[in-house]
């Protein structure tokens, strides 16, 4: 039998908007309400079923994130 893992990448939303080009790629007010609330749906989520879902920090670096995932995946 095997197990089956949700990878949940999560980055903070104050990283995200400052990593937009221009005011023109921000999201509006409620679209950043509703990114939140999905965000945090998945972290309860995760904090009910540790077993079912991994949470990976996404604001490290690619090589990091990566060798998270290998090292929770086994």
């Amino acid at each position: 039998m095997f197990r089956i893992l949700l990878f949940f990448s999560t980055l903070n939303l104050k990283l995200q908007l400052n990593a937009a080009e221009s005011e023109e790629n921000r999201p509006s007010s409620k679209k950043i309400e509703f990114l939140q609330k999905v965000r945090g749906n998945f972290l309860s989520l995760a904090k009910e079923e540790p077993n079912r879902f991994v949470v990976i920090d996404a604001s490290s670096s690619p090589e990091k994130v990566e060798k998270e995932v290998v090292q929770k995946n086994y």
